[in-house]
């Protein structure tokens, strides 16, 4: 006959609540591993980089990287001051750029501006001064290429130098002074 266990329910509730307080136990213990290493493993690379941390510092406070650091601070005090001296270099080169006091046209109505009987010899051109030599064949040839020259409005005086005669041509020098033109003058 086979004996009857009225209690066997209630044994194997008990075994069933070990095991899960085993498995419980295991868990928490896993994680308290887990946060133990990696409590420790931060622990030591603070304590390694806070030595690299020192080294380094003692390195960069050493002399010769303080000289260094002064020659680099000096060399750029003067590429701050090249810049300044290159900006100011470049406005002042625009600004002759743009400053066209002779063009080729206005070498042209230079030369339309004699007879028909008038040879310009030369033509050159100074520090805002036009000087052209001419040879007529009349006086009057020349104070017509003065004339002209005043009627072109783009220079300031206009002016004969001594008219000289040789064998029927005449010779002479014509200076002109070109306008200075202001930028507000040029709207």
């Amino acid at each position: 006959m086979r004996d009857l266990n009225f209690f066997k329910d209630y044994k194997g509730g008990k075994q069933e609540k070990i095991k899960q307080s085993k498995f419980l136990y295991i868990v928490i213990g896993i994680w308290v591993a887990i946060i133990v290493i990696t409590l420790g493993y931060n622990s030591f690379n603070i304590l390694r980089y806070k030595s690299k941390y020192k080294h380094y510092n003692e390195q960069l406070n050493s002399e010769s990287v303080t000289k260094k650091l002064k020659k680099v601070e000096e060399v750029e005090n003067k590429i701050s001051v090249l810049k300044v001296y290159d900006t100011n270099l470049s406005e002042v080169t625009m600004a002759v750029d743009r400053r066209d006091d002779v063009s080729k046209d206005i070498i042209e109505k230079i030369r339309k501006c004699g007879t028909e009987n008038m040879e310009c010899s030369k033509i050159s051109i100074q520090e805002g001064v036009v000087t052209v030599e001419v040879t007529g064949s009349s006086r009057n040839d020349i104070a017509t290429l003065q004339y002209n020259l005043k009627k072109l409005g783009i220079f300031n005086d206009v002016h004969v130098n001594e008219v000289k005669e040789d064998s029927g041509k005449f010779t002479s020098s014509v200076k002109a002074v070109i306008k200075v033109v202001d930028d507000n003058e040029n709207k």
